[in-house]
Parts: structure tokens; C-alpha cells; sequence
């Protein structure tokens, strides 16, 4: 069997969240995970039925707990049986140095998942054997696929608990807690129904086809002085990335600050409009899922529209604004 029991020491083995990505950065982890690891799983034929995903911990252990995540939350249990409950079912699995993979986290559910088969063995063995030949085997495992249905998550650890929230999630958390701040009057500029008109309106602003997208990094202030070129006008780098975050991706692939609206009037000025469409003529000649998903955010008649009421959610200032313009940009006379 290539599976073996969990152990404490497996878990305290895996690197830090903060180690985990700067060893996936030095390893080129985005061209091993579409290059390789991608045409491996779909060659197998296990797209389906298992996925990949990149090893860490957020927290240490006690010898005698293992991370069960039930819900979307996922907290130290104790190992020992619970009477009455069913056991917590593996859900990520790690290759040890012993030559066997070992569960890293599971998963509390009534239902059961499928016992592992001749061919699931058979992909474990030559998945081994590519992190072993590639050297990634404290970066990457495996863990049972998630479903169709999966929207992505962005984890959050507070304490020693892991709280997965969806994208659709992470925009209603925070409207709600303005509201909790209204009432205890920490935002004595919003009322309690601009919130509310607020929180009504979001379904409308976010994009179904990106329901499934997962979250992604935002710069938080991609400006011209952020941006590094050479002599030749190719960027080199971007630099203060002290507003960045991780956000749904609708937020995190809007229009950079420097081809946004300088001020709440529509219609975009012409160097503005030119701009917009140089940058996008580039764009398009980008094939990858990142840039399909930039230009649906990015070329839609309604893009300012949908960035500014993204940004009152997260802007006191934006906030008041689109509530005294009622929720519209308004359209000058005079293009």
C-alpha cells in the first residue's frame, strides 16, 4: 500500500505558510504545477478524482491532535475515537522520506468517500516518483478532489483554527461588520441602510462566470510610480506592495488605478478611452485563464460601475460617495 496511518510528526514536518510559497516561487511552482503536475493528473485520469495542493501549516500540533476541517472551518480534534461520531476521513496526504504518503489534514463528513483502488495506487506510485524527481515533495501532495461545485476559498487562521470563507463570502463578512459599526456609531458617516442597499445590490455586480474563480493577490496601489521600467519601456518589477491582499479575483483583476476614472463622471475622457484600449489590445494577445478572466473584468460597458461599488465595500470614502450619487456615476452632457 503506498497510504500509510497519520502521524504527529508528519503534520509538524510541513513547512510554514510563509516557507511553503517563497519554496514555491524558488521552484517555479506555477510552471511545475501547469507543465507537469496538470497534463500528469489529466493523462491518468484523475482530474477528477484527486487534486493538487501545495503542503503547509498555519499552527503546530499536540502529539495527540490532527487538523479536522468540518464545515469550512478546520481546528485541532483529538486522535482518540469520539463515541458515537463517525471517524474523520483523510483529505490531504503527504509524501514522506519513508517512501509512503501520510494524511496531513481530513475532513469531517457522514458521508463516506470511496476505499482507494488498484489504479489509485498505481497514480500514487508515479506521482512519488515525479515530486521525488522533480524534488518537491515537501511542497506538493495530493488530496480528494473537491467537486465541481468547489468556488474556491480564501483561508483565513485565527488563533489555531483555519476559517474558509467563499468568494461570495468575503464581500458580505465585510458589509456586515460595517453594519455592526454603524449601530455601535465607529461609522458615524454611513447609515445603517447604505449598508443594507448595499449588500441587496451585490449579486448584480459580481460576475456568475467567476462564481468558480479562486481568490487572488491585489497590489492594492498599482500606480505608474509603483512600476518599474527599463529604457525600453518593459516593466522590471513592481514595488510597496504593503496594501496588498488576497481577494476574490473580480476585485483582484479590475482595471490598474492608472486606467481608472479620476472622477465620478462618465464618460471616460478620450487619452483615457485610448489608454483603455491599447491596454486591452495587448491583453488579448495573452492566452491563458488569467487574462480571459481580466478581460471579462476589465472590458465590460459597465466596468467603472462595477469597480467603484467593489471599492465602497471596502472604502468609507467610496461608500458615502455612491450613496449620495445613488448608486449611479453620473453621464456629463458634454462627452
Amino acid at each position: 500500500m503506498a497510504i500509510q496511518e497519520y502521524s504527529a510528526e508528519t503534520f509538524e514536518a510541513l513547512l510554514s505558510l510563509e516557507a511553503a510559497r517563497k519554496r514555491f516561487e524558488d521552484v517555479n511552482g506555477n510552471a511545475l504545477v501547469n507543465d507537469i503536475f496538470k497534463p500528469f493528473f489529466a493523462k491518468k485520469g484523475m482530474e477528477r478524482r484527486f487534486g493538487l495542493t501545495m503542503l503547509h501549516r498555519h499552527f503546530d500540533l499536540k502529539p495527540d491532535e490532527r487538523l479536522v476541517e468540518y464545515n469550512g472551518t478546520s481546528s485541532p480534534w483529538n486522535t482518540e475515537e469520539i463515541p458515537g461520531m463517525r471517524r474523520p476521513q483523510p483529505s490531504i496526504w503527504a509524501n514522506c522520506p519513508d517512501g509512503y504518503f501520510r494524511p496531513t489534514e481530513f475532513r469531517y463528513a457522514k458521508e463516506q468517500d470511496d476505499p482507494f483502488d488498484e489504479l489509485d495506487e498505481e497514480f500514487m506510485l508515479e506521482f512519488r516518483a515525479l515530486l521525488d524527481r522533480h524534488e518537491v515533495s515537501n511542497l506538493f501532495g495530493f488530496c480528494r478532489y473537491p467537486g465541481d461545485d468547489f468556488t474556491g476559498l480564501c483561508e483565513i487562521t485565527i488563533g489555531n483554527t483555519n476559517i474558509n470563507l467563499k468568494p461570495a463570502d468575503y464581500f458580505e463578512r465585510i458589509i456586515e461588520n460595517k453594519i455592526r459599526r454603524v449601530r455601535d456609531g465607529s461609522l458615524p458617516d454611513l447609515a445603517e441602510n447604505d449598508c443594507i442597499d448595499q449588500k441587496d445590490r451585490l449579486s448584480a455586480v459580481l460576475y456568475p462566470d467567476l462564481t468558480y474563480a479562486p481568490f487572488a493577490i491585489d497590489h492594492g496601489d498599482l500606480a505608474p510610480q509603483n512600476i518599474i521600467a527599463d529604457s525600453d519601456y518593459n516593466i522590471c518589477g513592481i514595488i510597496d506592495w504593503g496594501f496588498s491582499a488576497m481577494v476574490p479575483l473580480q476585485m483582484a483583476a479590475g482595471l490598474p488605478r492608472f486606467l481608472r476614472l479620476q472622477d465620478l463622471v462618465l464618460p471616460p475622457s478620450i487619452s483615457l478611452k485610448e489608454d483603455r484600449a491599447s491596454y486591452m489590445a495587448f491583453l488579448q494577445t495573452r492566452s491563458s485563464q488569467a487574462s480571459s478572466w481580466m478581460i471579462l473584468v476589465q472590458g465590460g460597458t459597465d466596468v467603472d460601475f462595477r469597480h467603484c461599488f467593489l471599492e465602497s465595500i471596502v472604502s468609507k470614502g467610496m461608500h458615502r460617495r455612491m450613496v449620495e450619487l445613488k448608486w449611479e456615476i453620473p453621464v456629463s452632457e458634454q462627452e
